[in-house]
């Protein structure tokens, strides 16, 4: 977020060079590679030393020479205004608080010296960004009959907002634990062949979101799956995030001791940015939102939203299903699509 700022302060400058994508502003720091194009170069592309900033060659140092060359009557000691998220700390208690935008106001000398240290850091994580996109993507398009791929992760409760509420209910807001498993399989029908998605989500007022929820919620889905879908599972395949909590401790390890498939799971690391079940219950809040804003029609629990979202949203792509009193599962289909297809 900071490093969008500083680009956005840059390109306000009206400094010639500056570009908003933030690929190609780290490449320009990094030694280009001798063997691929430059107008083809990725980040993966690089040498291990100059992603990971162990090279002596390359330094934001040549990048800002670059920028003094490419304007030559620039005035960089000009002032200019910028915004960085920081957290500030109480010096009584010596603890941290919430995260506070803040305004800078000095030369542009100073901002470019302030966006040498952000970009420095953001090589290492475009790597990572790139190379688990890429196993994923290796992984989905190379599975085989019988094997599920499955990506969850936890996203933000669902707040529930009504129309022509009294002032009373304004300090109270019910909300829905919503979680993601968004699956990827062979169609079971041998003569198809192609690869299906859906979008498994749960749906659920207990607001626990902890290891035991997620294992309900793996076994609600394969229960769907077999039954409903008719897939025949013979290998899982998880892409999780690496929340203690939730799927990296001494019980998520021991619910996988115990569990009926042969399993393996692949952890995000952190900052992993958006994957699918972002973009799964993204999608479904949005028109959430939109629909109770437009018909200001009436969502104020989890059953109502499930009971709207199956009836009224999109009904030839959505699909209910209760497989517990505490919870509701929402799938949204797919047509099948090519395993080389995103």
């Amino acid at each position: 977020m900071n490093f969008s700022l500083l680009v956005d302060a840059l390109v306000a400058a009206k400094l010639q060079g500056v570009s908003r994508r933030m690929t190609e502003l780290v490449l320009q720091t990094l030694c280009s590679p001798r063997d691929a194009p430059a107008e083809t170069v990725t980040i993966s592309d690089c040498h291990h030393d100059c992603i990971f900033r162990e090279c002596c060659r390359c330094r934001f140092v040549l990048f800002k020479q670059r920028l003094l060359e490419a304007n030559p009557d620039f005035n960089f000691r000009q002032n200019v205004a910028w915004h960085q998220w920081v957290t500030k700390e109480d010096q009584e208690t010596g603890k941290c608080h919430n995260c506070h935008k803040v305004l800078y106001h000095d030369s542009v000398f100073k901002l470019l010296d302030v966006f040498g240290a952000c970009v420095t850091t953001q090589s290492k994580h475009l790597f990572h960004f790139h190379w688990q996109g890429h196993q994923f993507e290796l992984i989905r398009q190379n599975l085989k009959p019988g094997q599920l791929l499955m990506v969850m992760d936890f996203t933000q409760n669902y707040e529930h907002k009504q129309a022509d509420k009294p002032q009373s209910s304004h300090w109270h807001h019910r909300q829905t634990t919503m979680h993601p498993n968004v699956a990827y399989f062979i169609c079971p029908n041998a003569s198809c062949g192609l690869q299906w998605k859906e979008d498994l989500m749960m749906l659920t007022e207990d607001r626990e979101h902890c290891s035991w929820a997620v294992k309900a919620f793996e076994d609600w889905a394969f229960e769907y799956l077999e039954k409903e879908v008719g897939l025949k599972i013979t290998r899982i395949i998880e892409l999780t995030d690496n929340c203690a909590a939730q799927y990296k401790s001494r019980a998520p390890f021991q619910i996988i001791s115990e569990h009926p498939f042969p399993l393996e799971i692949h952890y995000f690391g952190q900052w992993h940015g958006k994957g699918p079940g972002d973009a799964a219950i993204g999608r479904l809040k949005r028109q959430l939102d939109d629909r109770q804003r437009i018909e200001q029609c009436d969502i104020g629990d989890t059953l109502s939203m499930w009971e709207y979202c199956v009836e009224s949203l999109c009904p030839e792509k959505l699909v209910g299903v209760l497989p517990s009193p505490k919870c509701i599962l929402l799938v949204e289909r797919y047509r099948p699509f090519n395993r080389g297809e995103g």
